[in-house]
């Protein structure tokens, strides 16, 4: 995991403080596909169906007002805002609950075990991992014009309020950028469509612009650019 250093703006002493950099944001899917990579006598369903099952039961403990308290993760309750008197009533807008998480001995563990590796300037954009060409059946090697492809990678969901500037490009080495016209899937951890049919035989690289920041719930001022490490060929 890295860190990087930023001036701390609440002391007037020329201190700093640390800013986490997290990996990759895992989802349910993520999660279920990293148990069947390591456990092959699960199946999908079932592990869908447990998982359903588990988020139903916290959300009916939560929802009877009980507190949790597992190995990997323990839940809790605070109430904020300040009462004037002993009978001042309750306000919901001024003394909401809250829930607190906390980690479990499991997690806690695991915290110290992560290895932290200082940076000097953090990178927020998208890392593409995988370029697969289902028509030649390759990764990181070919481009099929028409044919359909898959990008697995993180930080990859396209989106924003400039569709002149955002999108998923094919970018030959004269520079030349062919937009892909349409995607099936726009997600953060894979991308999916159909090439452009005409693109000419040649040597490309794979543009990502988008919007979307580090937390996925707002949009930047300015759409940032990635572009992949690998060559793909059109033959």
């Amino acid at each position: 995991m890295d860190y990087y250093l930023i001036p701390n703006t609440l002391a007037d002493d020329g201190s700093y403080i640390a800013r986490v950099v997290a990996g990759k944001s895992y989802t349910e899917n993520d999660l279920i596909d990293l148990i069947l990579s390591e456990r092959n006598m699960i199946s999908r369903p079932d592990l869908e169906c447990a998982m359903a099952a588990l988020e139903e039961a916290i959300v009916k403990v939560v929802q009877e007002g009980n507190s949790l308290n597992l190995s990997w993760v323990k839940l809790g309750y605070g109430m904020k805002g300040r009462f004037a008197a002993i009978d001042t009533k309750r306000k919901p807008d001024d003394h909401p609950l809250e829930i607190s998480v906390k980690a479990g001995s499991l997690l806690a563990d695991a915290v110290a075990a992560v290895k932290l590796i200082r940076i000097n300037t953090p990178d927020f954009g998208s890392h593409m991992v995988r370029f697969v060409d289902y028509q030649s059946q390759t990764s990181n090697t070919k481009l099929t014009p028409g044919g359909v492809f898959e990008i697995i990678g993180e930080r990859l969901r396209i989106d924003g309020d400039q569709p002149d500037e955002i999108g998923l490009f094919v970018c030959d080495q004269n520079s030349k950028k062919t937009r892909v016209p349409s995607l099936l899937d726009n997600e953060p951890s894979h991308l999916s469509g159909t090439l452009p049919d005409d693109l000419a035989p040649g040597v490309y690289q794979v543009v990502i612009c988008t919007q979307v920041g580090t937390s996925g719930n707002r949009f930047l001022k300015e759409a940032r650019t990635t572009v992949s490490n690998f060559d793909l060929t059109v033959e």
